[in-house]
Order: C-alpha cells, then sequence, then structure tokens
C-alpha cells in the first residue's frame, strides 16, 4: 500500500430534542493506495473504509465513524473511545506514518551517508539537482515571495473546500439511501459543519 494523503477531520452532530450541537473528537484519516482502489482509516480509532475513489472512502469511512462514535457510547460508554484512542492499534499507525514522512527525504539522507563515507555520489547528485529543479518550480521548496506563497495557500484551501463539498454531497446520497446513524430518532449528522483540513499532501509533508 501507498501512503497518498492525511486529513485532519472534525465531525458534528445536532440533538434533535433540544437542538444541541455536539462535536466528537478531532480525527486523522490516513488514504493508502491500494492494487484497487483506496484505504480510508481513522488513526485515533482504528476503523476502516474502502472505495475505488478517494472521496468515497473518505465519505465511507465519515459515515461509519458516526456510528461507532454513537454506538461505543450507548453500548460501552465515552471512556471507551478514549480508551481507543490510546491504545497500542493507533500508536502502530503514528509509527508508519512517521517513517513514511521521514522516508520522503531519503535521497538526500542518503546522499548525506555517501559522502561521509566517502563514496560516488554523482548519480544521487543529478536527481537531488532534477528534483531541486522540479520542487522549486512547483513552489514546494526554494525561495518564493510572500505573493506566491499566498498564492499556494489559497489554492490548497480551494481543494480542500472543493473536496469537502463533494464528500458532502456523496453523504448526503447516503441519508436518501437510508444509511443512517445509531439512534436516528435523536441525532442528526450536521454536515454543514463537516471540518476538513490540513492536507498532508498539498501542505508538501507527504
Amino acid at each position: 500500500m501507498k501512503m497518498v494523503d492525511l486529513f485532519r477531520i472534525k465531525l458534528q452532530a445536532i440533538h434533535k430534542a433540544e437542538s444541541v450541537p455536539v462535536s466528537f473528537p478531532r480525527m486523522h484519516f490516513l488514504i493508502e493506495e491500494l492494487d484497487e482502489g483506496f484505504l480510508a482509516t481513522c488513526v485515533e480509532y482504528t476503523q476502516t473504509y474502502q472505495a475505488a475513489k478517494i472521496d468515497d472512502a473518505i465519505a465511507g469511512l465519515i459515515d461509519n465513524m458516526y456510528d461507532y462514535f454513537f454506538t461505543t457510547i450507548r453500548v460501552l460508554g465515552r471512556n471507551a473511545l478514549h480508551e481507543k484512542a490510546a491504545d497500542s492499534a493507533s500508536n502502530q499507525i503514528w509509527d508508519e506514518i512517521r517513517k513514511n514522512i521521514s522516508l520522503k527525504n531519503d535521497l538526500d539522507l542518503e546522499y548525506i551517508q555517501k559522502v561521509f563515507n566517502k563514496e560516488d555520489f554523482s548519480d544521487l547528485k543529478e536527481q537531488i539537482l532534477d528534483q531541486e529543479k522540479h520542487q522549486s518550480n512547483s513552489g514546494n521548496r526554494g525561495h518564493i515571495s510572500l505573493t506566491e506563497h499566498n498564492e499556494i495557500l489559497k489554492e490548497r484551501e480551494e481543494k480542500i473546500k472543493r473536496l469537502q463539498a463533494e464528500i458532502i454531497i456523496l453523504l448526503k446520497k447516503y441519508e436518501l439511501m437510508d444509511r443512517g446513524i445509531e439512534g436516528t430518532e435523536e441525532w442528526i449528522k450536521d454536515l454543514d459543519k463537516l471540518g476538513i483540513n490540513e492536507s498532508a499532501l498539498l501542505a508538501g509533508i507527504i
């Protein structure tokens, strides 16, 4: 599997009887590319959803997380969520994320190692210079103006907004297909307050 992106997501719901909005713990969704399709994993609670497209995988996992939160609280109590978020399975996923982020610069690290070991680094030199040129042209590396920086941030925000809008459309379709949440007579998914931000891919971290 190939790590594709890491999103930070926040979900909310509304208690129908009292019109009280409630927020669930902020989560990170790890997206991995499979041989066929994509796998979305909630890092904190190790829940997964697989689909042919990224937005479908994210929407499916969001839909499942609503049910997961309500079912867990109703059956086991809220402390079960805190304990789940702190268990070793979550730590293992974070370890893989950190390792993948570290490996992103493996070419640079190999170059440093070869310099120290007085080994031939000519092939790596060309690869790094080509990589540097490409990343500088795309605005991911090197010195850029404040205007260029603001344009990059604006583009990232617009991409996140488009993705969020697509996912909300998918989630509303799920509602029409009666893919409701646990205790649906008491709670409403507040999809208008869905918060997706901090794409690691768009930020250049992954």
